[in-house]
């Protein structure tokens, strides 16, 4: 038996290993424990030892439990992260088989929507200039952050001032906020590069003119108390596009706006 087999049985255990091996995010490692810990809780299994226990019936129950108690996309998720770590615990040696092998997703409803287009953020973008107070500014900002750059909600949450450089034009894309762990510099755009310079001057003057280098750039709550917590979270960029979707009559997303985004640049580079 391999030293792993004896010392790592415990499934926490091996969610801080795959978690470690894959350099994943706190994030992520979030959710794959939080993922385990209810697999665990619901099918009485605490170490890798008791998954050959595990029967098809068994697996098949849980599953349709988990889409009564939730929805077949909440198993659909379960599963996908049971399934990399299962395949870990395989490579490791750590079980012969993986007990998900023969346990399938739900199909899934082709639901996706199109990408929203320039015109439906234009509506967004001059309902918040309408409004013309610093919240709304920053979320202007922000907003067309994510439309010239097509960053994701993690990457523009995690946008630290010390990773822009107004003089070059370029960002630094952290690799802690980015879903496959790699770091890189994209150029700031020079329609994008004033709302940044006037967020800023804001921001700056908030803090009595010390320059904010490692504050996050979008931390909302330094102009609006209504926002819980110290930093803008991905789940609050979510909630500002919804709530500014349902008072405009649009239906924008962070995601669609990083659609339209690869959407723009493809067709850009296809003429």
């Amino acid at each position: 038996m391999n030293q792993d087999k004896r010392e790592c049985t415990d499934l926490q255990e091996i969610v801080s290993s795959y978690c470690r091996e894959r350099s994943l995010r706190p994030d992520s490692f979030r959710t794959y424990a939080a993922v385990v810990s209810l697999f665990a809780r619901d099918l009485d299994v605490s170490s890798v030892d008791h998954l050959s226990g595990l029967d098809t019936d068994a697996l098949l129950k849980w599953k349709e439990t988990v889409a009564e108690r939730g929805s077949q996309a909440t198993y659909n998720n379960y599963h996908r992260h049971l399934q990399a770590l299962f395949r870990h615990c395989v490579k490791r040696g750590l079980i012969g088989r993986n007990p998900l092998e023969d346990i399938h997703q739900f199909p899934r409803a082709n639901r996706r929507r199109a990408p929203c287009d320039a015109g439906e953020i234009a509506i967004i973008l001059d309902h918040l200039a309408a409004l013309a107070d610093d919240s709304s500014r920053l979320q202007h900002a922000m907003i067309r952050t994510l439309y010239y750059t097509g960053m994701r909600r993690a990457q523009l949450c995690g946008l630290r001032w010390s990773d822009l450089d107004l003089q070059q034009g370029t960002i630094l894309l952290r690799r802690e906020h980015s879903k496959n762990a790699r770091e890189w510099i994209i150029p700031l755009d020079e329609r994008l590069a004033p709302d940044i310079a006037a967020l800023r001057d804001r921001t700056m003057n908030l803090l009595r003119h010390r320059f904010p280098e490692h504050d996050q750039v979008f931390r909302i709550q330094l102009f609006d108390p209504r926002f819980a917590g110290s930093r803008l979270s991905a789940n609050q960029v979510t909630n500002i596009l919804r709530r500014l979707s349902r008072r405009t009559g649009t239906v924008v997303t962070p995601h669609r706006i990083r659609h339209l985004f690869a959407t723009t640049l493809a067709n850009r580079h296809s003429t």
